[in-house]
């Protein structure tokens, strides 16, 4: 009898957290949801409207693409209707200086280099050279254009030449912390501390083998969390999802969030510190960055 009691307050505290989240007690913001990329395969317009995020920043991962500028075209087309969304480039290995105001003209918000290799930019996070020249140019280029440069899949020297060449916020859409575990994907103490200074933000992702060399659960990800939170700021945090990118996910989609609420709270995490971390960090970076935001209105 006591276990069946136990079984069903558990379920309860459960079915009222579920609640809590269908309420909108807690929003989220996403720096990095691929859902653009599958267009095609998903229906947006359902997408869009069903999912509780109040802003998604999703990316075109144009690596596989022969025709990246298309898709993006596409993909840009369809989000004018959808106002709590924006457009990001994922690998820029197409662009070069025939198509770049092409690009420029579909207005993304942010833009990485590349996608874990090298290429005519820069290394990739499986490699170890930084910035071509061409690189370099690319760079000032989106700065000048008041595109963010997102380092996520970066080489670490690639990252710190972003970091000397220009005067902008850090900005990482999706990785974790070297320090818990060590994947050439995730990010090293200086690498974290220049993201507090610069005022940018780290959009920590849900992918298993990024989080931890065993099998990741919702705890590893809540322990990135606190280690950033507890050395540098909690008001450069938040959340890169990867939905849609990678089938090695911890989550599935945000109606499991508020399993992260609970662990926050665990912890002695506030209200507000929650909203800070579920939304208000981001979308502060995004207001720094001269992005406006609105909630959908579809």
């Amino acid at each position: 009898m006591p276990n069946k009691i136990i079984k069903i307050t558990i379920l309860c505290g459960y079915f009222f957290s579920y609640l809590i989240y269908y309420n909108m007690e807690y929003f989220i913001a996403d720096s990095h949801n691929d859902f653009l990329t599958v267009l095609n395969n998903i229906s947006i317009k359902k997408y869009l409207k069903d999912n509780k995020s109040i802003f998604i920043s999703s990316a075109i991962f144009t690596s596989e693409m022969d025709n990246p500028l298309q898709k993006i075209k596409q993909a840009k087309s369809v989000l004018k209707f959808y106002k709590n969304t924006i457009l990001s480039i994922e690998d820029s290995w197409f662009v070069n200086k025939a198509n770049i105001h092409e690009l420029l003209s579909q207005n993304p918000f942010s833009c990485t280099l590349t996608w874990n290799y090298r290429n005519k930019l820069c290394g990739g996070s499986n490699d170890v050279s930084g910035l071509t020249k061409w690189g370099k140019e690319y760079v000032k280029i989106l700065y000048q254009n008041n595109v963010i440069i997102d380092n996520a899949h970066l080489s670490h020297k690639g990252m710190n030449d972003v970091f000397n060449l220009i005067d902008q916020p850090i900005y990482n859409s999706h990785a974790n912390i070297y320090s818990l575990c060590n994947h050439s994907r995730n990010l090293f103490d200086h690498e974290l501390k220049n993201i507090y200074l610069t005022n940018g933000f780290l959009g920590l992702n849900l992918v298993n083998y990024f989080l931890s060399k065993n099998h990741a659960t919702i705890y590893d990800l809540v322990n990135h969390i606190d280690y950033f939170v507890q050395k540098y700021s909690i008001n450069n945090i938040g959340f890169g999802t990867d939905f849609y990118g990678s089938k090695n996910l911890i989550l599935d989609n945000y109606k499991d969030f508020f399993v992260i609420v609970d662990l926050l709270k665990s912890r002695g995490y506030t209200k507000n510190d929650i909203e800070k971390i579920f939304c208000k960090n981001y979308l502060c970076f995004l207001q720094r960055c001269g992005k406006k935001y609105e909630k959908n209105n579809s």
